[in-house]
């Protein structure tokens, strides 16, 4: 009879043992969904922009201004004149002006004169120089400083790189350089500058010779390549390759 009631003791005890033991890790797997759930909240919370948090938005960079066209250089040369090569001409009208109507309107300031002049021949690729009378009241455009002569009512300014190349190099205010004109397609028809092409470059290394054909291989000598180096006759006309 004692041996049946310790049975049924252990028994009792072995269930009750049993019922805490669940009941425990029960609670346990309740306060870890707890924390994750608070966790997760707290996570979700810390993404969103708060009320008082500032907005920043980045900084665009700003756009890059055009560059300024680089000042012209050029070197005055008293009591000189060039002969033949004139591109243009252009004087103060007085009474009948010429059938061309090359005339400077309304100058009576000798410095503006200078510039009208100069940036004339700045704007045309072939003008390498400008001659003007002792009061600058006329002015011719040059292709070539050739056929120099000695003249006391002339001077001109030549086009020059810098003072290495002259000691009289200098700028002249308000006379820049034209800004570069936009990239163009090559001749396709084997002419070159304002000849036949709108004023287009050769194809490849091709030579633009001085009357204006593409052919030859720059750094080659040949009837087109004739210029310094082996360059085209009219080497601003010169392929880029």
């Amino acid at each position: 009879m004692i041996l049946v009631v310790g049975l049924i003791l252990l028994l009792i005890l072995v269930v009750v043992f049993f019922i805490s033991g669940s009941s425990g890790s029960q609670r346990v797997k309740i306060k870890q969904t707890e924390l994750d759930a608070e966790a997760a909240a707290v996570a979700s919370a810390a993404a969103q922009p708060r009320a008082s948090d500032p907005i920043v938005t980045p900084l665009q960079p700003e756009a890059e201004a055009d560059p300024e066209p680089e000042p012209l250089l050029w070197n005055l040369n008293e009591g000189k004149d060039l002969s033949y090569n004139d591109i243009f001409h252009l004087e103060i009208c007085t009474g009948i002006c010429n059938p061309e109507g090359n005339r400077i309107l309304d100058v009576t300031s000798k410095s503006a004169r200078t510039r009208m002049c100069l940036n004339r021949c700045a704007k045309d690729e072939q003008c390498k120089a400008v001659v003007f009378d002792s009061k600058r009241l006329q002015c011719w455009g040059k292709s070539a400083t050739e056929n120099l002569r000695a003249h006391n009512d002339r001077h001109y300014f030549a086009r020059c790189r810098d003072a290495s190349s002259s000691p009289n190099c200098k700028a002249v205010d308000g006379v820049s350089a034209p800004a570069p004109a936009p990239a163009s397609k090559p001749s396709d028809n084997a002419r070159c500058g304002p000849y036949g092409t709108n004023n287009k470059k050769c194809p490849g290394k091709q030579c633009c010779s001085k009357y204006h054909w593409c052919a030859g291989e720059q750094g080659t000598s040949s009837a087109w390549c004739s210029g310094p180096n082996a360059t085209g006759g009219k080497s601003e006309y010169d392929g880029e390759g």
